[in-house]
């Protein structure tokens, strides 16, 4: 009998990413198909529309279907407080232990990936970033409509820049003292601004007068809202944004950017700055 590995990241892009290499690397090592349901991810839509496998080989379904969904309950699972419920159960985040619990049982939404498992179905439902995501996109290129647009809006940038990005929703960035430091070294420079605040952009207009800012996504007023977090901004259109801006900032001369108020770093700004080193895995994203 086939066993599963059923894979519900949560958080932004690169949270996404991290949770499925994650579940990714343990159903190779143990065998079992992974499937991955990013709908409840700050995507909140399916993987597949966006990505696709760069090499045949792995047993991989990045999407799931409606009969998949019905025939997983059908199957023992663990955890198994979610047995007979996989369409419908509910997770809440904890903070005390910083990730998913089923709503009924309290329980986390995981298993033990140091060790195999008897259950036909296991169920991931986490978040949680790091370094994964850039060995994840190794695996990956983007479908052609989606790569069509972000070569297109690639090109829409003059020669070399510099990129900086801001996230200033769910997590504050005081990016003025920033801005400031940042402005003599970007004079006369073409640089790309990349933010979930539609404020700091227009700001960044107006404060770097003697460089040139460039955008290559409309991004939304989300009241300080993240785009991750919020239904009402989901669609198509933001999910490229956030993707093309990604990428846009791997493929500059430098990736600039301040710790948040929290004294620490964005996941999507460190993701930016380690893609920025792999220009090969750029390219096969990129790729026909």
């Amino acid at each position: 009998m086939r066993k599963y590995l059923l894979c519900r990241p949560k958080g932004g892009l690169n949270d996404t990413l991290c949770q499925i290499e994650k579940c990714w690397r343990y159903a190779e090592t143990h065998g079992r198909i992974l499937v991955v349901d990013a709908k409840q991810s700050g995507l909140l839509d399916d993987f597949a529309v966006y990505f696709e496998q760069r090499r045949n080989g792995s047993d991989v379904k990045l999407s799931l279907d409606n009969e998949m969904l019905l025939s997983m309950d059908q199957m023992n699972v663990r955890p198994e407080t979610v047995s007979g419920r996989i369409a419908d159960y509910e997770a809440y985040y904890e903070i005390d232990v910083h990730n998913y619990l089923e709503a009924k049982s309290s329980r986390q939404l995981a298993f033990d990936m140091e060790r195999d498992h008897p259950e036909t179905l296991l169920v991931h439902h986490q978040c949680g970033g790091g370094a994964m995501s850039v060995d994840c996109l190794e695996r990956l290129k983007l479908r052609s409509r989606v790569a069509a647009e972000v070569n297109k809006r690639l090109s829409t940038i003059d020669g070399s820049y510099s990129a900086i990005h801001v996230r200033n929703t769910d997590m504050d960035t005081d990016y003025r003292p920033f801005f400031e430091e940042m402005k003599p070294k970007l004079t006369g420079k073409t640089v790309l601004m990349c933010s979930d605040d539609v404020g700091c952009i227009e700001y960044a207009k107006r404060y770097f007068d003697e460089s040139n800012v460039v955008t290559i996504s409309d991004i939304p007023d989300t009241g300080g809202q993240s785009l991750h977090e919020g239904s009402a901004f989901y669609g198509y259109t933001v999910n490229l944004d956030a993707i093309a801006d990604l990428l846009a900032m791997a493929a500059s001369e430098e990736v600039l950017f301040a710790n948040t108020t929290r004294g620490t770093v964005s996941g999507y700004s460190r993701f930016a700055r380690l893609l920025n080193r792999r220009q090969d895995i750029v390219r096969g994203l990129l790729s026909p």
